[in-house]
């Protein structure tokens, strides 16, 4: 193993309530429904389109959800980091794999400044890629992203492993031909993790620091 290739959101940070807080601050600005923490997690994970559309009701038109959208997106990048929080031992895990000489990226689906300011502030110096949706490229599972880190990296598909929590990290790692690992303690459950494929699912950041010390030896 040459290189780990990360999810940001329920794998290497726990953002669950910091997004669920700009979901529902935008929706009550228009008067909409909001959703509990546990609802928006169930609508994260295929980029921000995906969740506004999924949080707002059928009836709402495609102009009103785009206003939706850009509330979410303007309070998120200013309340991102008030609840946000390193899965406890994450931390030590990329620590030692730096200091191994493991190189290090992060894929994801949350909007590209997002990403970036997020890993900058949490995890500084340790990812030589880092990339989060941009309209240019298309978002996971398409394993363009993933391609785009192996070749920032200078690693092929087989010395990499891809760590994330959700379905569509297992679909993106498998169109990428990049063995996967998955975490149970983020956003989807392992049940859901093994339905979805994942062969490979560790439930604490000392487990997977376990498994991918293995895969050095």
């Amino acid at each position: 193993m040459q290189a780990v290739i990360f999810d940001l959101d329920g794998t290497l940070l726990d953002t669950a309530k910091d997004l669920a807080s700009a979901v529902n601050y935008a929706l009550a600005k228009r008067g909409l429904p909001t959703h509990t923490t546990q609802d928006v997690l169930k609508m994260v994970g295929n980029g921000v389109y995906v969740l506004i559309d999924l949080a707002t009701p059928s009836s709402v038109t495609p102009a009103e959800k785009t206003a939706v959208l850009e509330d979410f997106r303007a309070y998120y990048m200013k309340h991102m980091g008030e609840c946000t929080q390193e899965f406890t031992g994450l931390g030590d895990v990329i620590k030692e794999l730096c200091a191994q000489g493991i190189k290090l990226a992060v894929v994801s689906n949350k909007p590209d400044a997002a990403t970036k300011a997020l890993v900058s502030a949490y995890f500084p110096n340790a990812f030589l890629f880092v990339q989060g949706q941009l309209e240019e490229v298309p978002r996971k599972p398409h394993p363009e992203s993933t391609v785009m880190a192996l070749a920032k990296l200078g690693v092929a598909p087989q010395d990499a492993i891809f760590v994330g929590d959700s379905e569509t990290d297992v679909a993106c790692a498998r169109a990428a031909e990049v063995p996967f690992v998955g975490v149970s303690w983020g956003f989807r459950t392992r049940q859901q993790l093994k339905e979805a494929g994942a062969t490979q699912i560790v439930d604490t950041p000392e487990e997977l620091r376990s498994f991918l010390k293995k895969l050095r030896l």
